[in-house]
């Protein structure tokens, strides 16, 4: 930063990123600078004589330039480049000026004057490629990361903002977040692997100059990757046909999610693909009237036509929608379903095949002897926590030459596990026989008398 003359004295406000530089002797002036950028902001005129020393009032945009039996205020937050207030006529020769804030009587105290946003800014290197005027006079918008703050703090963005890495290395730390992301990996696991990558490569300037961290591998990972892949997939979408499929969370929290996926043909590939599009936010403890209405059809449907409507897709482009068969998804009338027959005439309505092949698989089962399914559980929960048992039965199955498999356990899901645990007994049925004769014969227990007894 360059002057007029010789600098008597200089002051700045912590945290404002603007310091006030005098420029003493020939032309009595103060100017006010940009600190990290040298760029003079603006000049103010300082008469009479030359600036001895000056003070900024903290918490305040005002500051003091004493000289030659007088002080002068200057209003940095004006346009006016004269002094505010003037003191004049003081005895001897002013070296020094400071502030003592708890002295000044309460209505005397400079009031805290905000920044206005300054079109002018616009222009300097430094913003004009980011920033731009916020919701009102007193701040300021970020045309990258759409942040909206106050004018005081536009000097910290601009060295966070201004601040690149050279694109080998953006594209090292794409490349490690998206390692992260496809192998599911914690993100706090990057902390440890740059330091790793440090060590193992010294001679490698791409890897000495990666700063990735769990925060930003987080940011890269929704800010940089998701939402470009959300942005090609948008694009696909516009100039295809598409269908939908719906599901709700049913995890226990304060907040109701519907998880929307996308099936279509893909041109590139040439084949139909499923594409995950969006975990949509049905309501959360941030809205208590949603919550209290709760994950309706009409909610639900707000949230998946909402998605495509925030990307520009055609509603036109939907032509086919599956979920469940609950009520609120698949009913007559105030569902998912029946809205969206109203808003995409002809589009096809599927219900889940796995629900429909449950409640085919449940009303089958019920004609069958019960005992057949209490089999499958009991021989199950009388291995399940004795790692003797287990190691007892192995012996048998080593004899009788068969696969080492473990019992297998029906859960509730028919479709994913109950063909398994059907064909696991049949599989180990002579080793079972001869097992439970034995363990029947030796311990006379009550559980293994009934699988026993059991034909």
């Amino acid at each position: 930063m360059a002057g007029d003359g010789n600098t008597s004295g200089v002051t700045g406000s912590p945290g404002s990123g603007q310091v006030a530089l005098v420029t003493g002797g020939y032309d009595h002036t103060i100017k006010l600078w940009q600190a990290h950028s040298g760029v003079c902001l603006r000049t103010m005129q300082h008469p009479d004589s030359q600036v001895n020393a000056l003070e900024m009032m903290p918490d305040s945009q005002l500051v003091a330039a004493c000289g030659y039996q007088h002080i002068r205020m200057y209003d940095l937050g004006s346009a006016n480049p004269d002094p505010v207030i003037n003191y004049d006529n003081i005895s001897k020769n002013i070296s020094r000026v400071g502030f003592q804030r708890q002295e000044l009587p309460k209505l005397e105290r400079q009031k805290h004057r905000a920044q206005k946003y300054q079109s002018d800014w616009e222009a300097l290197d430094i913003f004009k490629k980011w920033l731009k005027p916020g919701p009102n006079e007193y701040k300021a918008k970020c045309i990258v990361c759409e942040i909206t703050t106050t004018s005081k703090q536009i000097s910290a963005m601009a060295s966070f903002v201004t601040k690149k890495d050279p694109p080998h290395v953006q594209n090292a730390e794409v490349k490690l977040t998206g390692f992260l992301v496809e192998h599911n990996l914690a993100f706090k696991t990057v902390d440890h692997l740059t330091e790793l990558l440090k060590s193992i490569f010294p001679d490698s300037k791409i890897a000495q100059q990666i700063t990735l961290k769990r925060t930003k591998a987080t940011a890269i990972a929704t800010a940089v990757i998701g939402e470009t892949e959300k942005e090609v997939l948008a694009f696909k979408l516009k100039r295809s046909k598409f269908s939908a499929i719906s599901d709700e969370s049913t995890d226990i929290s304060t907040q109701k999610s519907s998880c929307i996926v996308l099936r279509f043909y893909d041109e590139n590939s040439k084949q139909i693909v499923s594409k995950f599009w969006e975990l949509s936010k049905i309501f959360d403890s941030s809205n208590p009237d949603l919550a209290n209405e709760g994950a309706t059809g009409k909610n639900l449907f707000n949230a998946l036509i909402k998605s495509f409507q925030d990307a520009n897709i055609p509603l036109t482009n939907l032509i086919g929608f599956a979920a469940d068969g609950c009520s609120v998804m698949m009913g007559e009338n105030n569902s998912v379903s029946s809205r969206l027959k109203e808003h995409c005439p002809g589009i096809i309505i599927i219900k889940c095949v796995c629900h429909s092949a449950h409640l085919c698989a449940s009303a089958a089962c019920k004609e069958l002897p019960r005992r057949c399914e209490d089999l499958a559980r009991e021989i199950y929960s009388f291995f399940k926590s004795s790692s003797k048992r287990q190691c007892q039965f192995a012996e048998f199955q080593e004899f009788l030459n068969l696969k080492p498999h473990k019992m297998l356990h029906p859960s509730q899901t028919r479709w994913l596990s109950l063909v398994a645990v059907v064909e696991r007994i049949p599989e180990q049925w002579d080793a079972l026989k001869l097992f439970f004769t034995k363990t029947w014969l030796s311990e006379k227990l009550i559980s293994t008398e009934i699988i026993f007894n059991t034909k």
